[in-house]
């Protein structure tokens, strides 16, 4: 066994939620004594598919998968599996495709994100929700977001698609701050989304600053909460799915059962708990 290599490819080496997975993932494979690499796509969906494509020739002795585009990748990860090699989706539920998944609770996660918000506003107040791509995973944390949000009274005056990007959100903002509109919260669907609202509303002196709901739980996440920059984050906990995707690794690798899906649940991290 300490011979063998384990590959992960993920979305974007950049984003500190997959940092942070990827951390996890290392630990544990650092424990097992099995060898471990990282193939980043930079969020391109069609040079992950050559990725995957390729891995038929490298032969490693399992993967990870995060898709960047869960249609496009299907192919190739059964042609994977058909070969031989173990194939675990992480943070989507790719069944059909993958051994396995190990996922996050996005649907309580939109809850409690809607729910803090509204804990934290009057009812009927504005607030701009900052939008991820179309991904199945977020598609569920946006519906059950805005489903709570219009049952708790809120108005949702602005979307704004930034795509998970930092910059893009930044940018997003700038634009819409433009619009001298008044709004009293954001949530923002991943955590680096909301580091980037945060740094158009510093640069442009915005007050009164807004109750700023993040999704992750990572790192600069929870600085910027320790700060008072951010209000909360719906934390995955990244580390401990990048774990629990290695165990669930391990015992496919040694040919026990696993369960096809298994659930990392969320939880509201606010000031009090960062």
């Amino acid at each position: 066994m300490a011979s063998s290599k384990v590959v992960y490819y993920l979305p974007d080496s950049a984003n500190p939620f997959w940092r942070e997975v990827v951390a996890g993932i290392e630990r544990k494979m650092a424990a097992f004594g099995l060898a471990f690499e990282t193939v980043s796509a930079g969020h391109d969906p069609t040079l992950q598919l050559g990725q995957l494509n390729e891995c038929l020739q490298s032969r490693p002795d399992g993967i990870f998968v995060s898709p960047v585009d869960m249609d496009s990748v299907s192919a190739p990860c059964r042609a994977i599996g058909r070969a031989g090699i173990p194939v675990i989706g992480i943070d989507q539920a790719m069944t059909g495709s993958t051994t396995a998944n190990v996922i996050a609770g996005n649907m309580k996660g939109g809850y409690l994100a809607a729910h803090h918000l509204a804990a934290s506003l009057a009812a009927g107040k504005g607030i701009v929700h900052v939008e991820a791509e179309d991904l199945p995973n977020v598609a569920l944390r946006r519906k059950s977001f805005v489903a709570e949000a219009a049952r708790q009274g809120l108005q949702i005056i602005k979307t704004i698609q930034a795509d998970s990007s930092r910059q893009k959100a930044c940018a997003g903002m700038n634009q819409f701050l433009t619009e001298k509109r008044r709004f009293d919260g954001v949530f923002a669907e991943n955590d680096a989304m909301a580091l980037g609202v945060i740094d158009a509303l510093d640069s442009a002196a915005y007050s009164p600053w807004p109750v700023i709901v993040g999704f992750d739980g990572v790192k600069e996440a929870l600085e910027a909460i320790r700060a008072g920059r951010m209000h909360a984050t719906v934390a995955q906990n990244p580390g401990l799915l990048g774990e629990k995707a290695a165990e669930v690794m391990m015992e496919v690798m040694a040919k026990r059962p696993v369960e096809i899906t298994t659930s990392v649940l969320p939880t509201l991290i606010t000031r009090r708990d960062a």
